[in-house]
């Protein structure tokens, strides 16, 4: 889109002016508070990442004690979006000649929560509550999901997306409620009137906080911890002791603000901590269990991930203690207390041997 739009002829071919990204999420006024707040920001796509955090442009915000009503509380600003997308403002250069700058709005990064709010369709929890694609929820035995489908679902596009709030709308006085709503959509939405600049199909961008570093990635993490009896099962204290020695020598650079934590206080661990899982697994666990049995549920791209990383696959059997000990590290004989003075790791191998890993080894 943004490509797209730097034609010639396109808005963004002119350098004056700018794109923007539309921001909203909600957040509780204090810990005991009933009210919530809601406000609205705009980045500016066009400066760098450090002066965009900077310079963000505060255009709204919602007080109250219910979600809001996001017809109302968009539309004014919607309103004005439009006329700054299409008329644009005139400002002064340094000279004292007028000129003229247009705002384009291309994307809205938003949370799952947000997400359906902004569009006006059903939550996640619904028959079609994807923001991306039509595929139908099934329920199941533990709650409504979206289950494995044989053929890939079709996904929302602009033109259909338009076409489903059109239907919706005209469905509105509906006396059945469940008929109002329209492959997910439950009516007009004022992002339509961003139209040609944001797409409602593509320019909602994935959350992918809560879906792959709250969702699939912390889901992985606690399988491989909780699972006890399974054949991918880490959580037993040998193997905990390793993986915590070796989590706590992790010393990230300065850009990462957040330090390792033990692995009991994982019920704590923030999404950008969760994120930094696949680094924590090849620096963690790579040695200790990985083969068949961590990426049998894995999909292509997360192997291929970890591929890049440079974990080492096997085929047919899971990295043993003693392959561990010939392949990646030096097992030394000395006692059990000299080793623990030294803060040495303390393994026991697949062939029975006992003894500690030097921490200097990089696995």
């Amino acid at each position: 889109m943004y490509k797209k739009l730097c034609e010639p002829g396109e808005p963004l071919s002119d350098p004056k002016n700018v794109s923007v990204t539309i921001n909203t999420d909600g957040l509780a006024l204090g810990e005991s508070s009933t009210q919530a707040a809601w406000p609205l920001f705009m980045d500016i796509n066009e400066l760098s990442p450090q002066t965009r955090k900077k310079y963000l442009i505060y255009a709204g915000m919602w007080v109250g004690r219910k979600q809001p009503n996001m017809n109302i509380f968009l539309k004014p600003f919607v309103n004005d979006l439009k006329k700054l997308a299409n008329d644009g403002f005139a400002w002064k250069d340094s000279n004292g000649v007028e000129q003229r700058s247009k705002v384009i709005p291309i994307l809205a990064v938003l949370d799952s929560g947000a997400q359906y709010k902004f569009l006006n369709l059903t939550s996640f929890s619904g028959y079609m509550g994807c923001t991306f694609c039509y595929q139908r929820a099934e329920n199941t035995q533990r709650g409504r999901r979206f289950t494995v489908c044989k053929e890939p679902a079709a996904l929302r596009t602009q033109e259909s997306m338009l076409v489903d709030v059109q239907i919706a709308h005209e469905r509105r006085n509906n006396r059945n409620t469940k008929e109002r709503v329209y492959r997910g959509c439950k009516g007009l939405t004022p992002l339509v009137y961003l139209h040609p600049y944001l797409n409602l199909g593509s320019g909602v961008v994935v959350d992918f906080m809560h879906n792959a570093l709250l969702g699939v990635t912390r889901a992985h993490v606690f399988a491989l911890l909780n699972t006890a009896g399974a054949p991918y099962y880490l959580g037993d204290p040998e193997k905990s002791y390793v993986m915590n020695q070796r989590l706590m020598q992790i010393r990230p650079p300065r850009s990462i603000t957040r330090t390792p934590r033990e692995l009991t206080h994982i019920q704590k661990y923030t999404a950008d901590i969760t994120g930094k899982r696949y680094s924590f697994h090849v620096q963690c666990n790579q040695s200790i269990l990985i083969g068949k049995s961590t990426t049998h549920h894995l999909s292509a791209e997360d192997l291929e991930c970890l591929r890049i990383l440079g974990v080492d696959f096997l085929e047919e059997t899971v990295y043993s203690y003693s392959r561990m000990v010939d392949r990646k590290v030096r097992l030394t004989t000395k006692g059990y207390s000299e080793g623990k003075k030294n803060d040495d790791s303390w393994v026991k191998t697949g062939d029975g041997r006992r003894g500690f890993i030097k921490p200097i080894t990089t696995f």
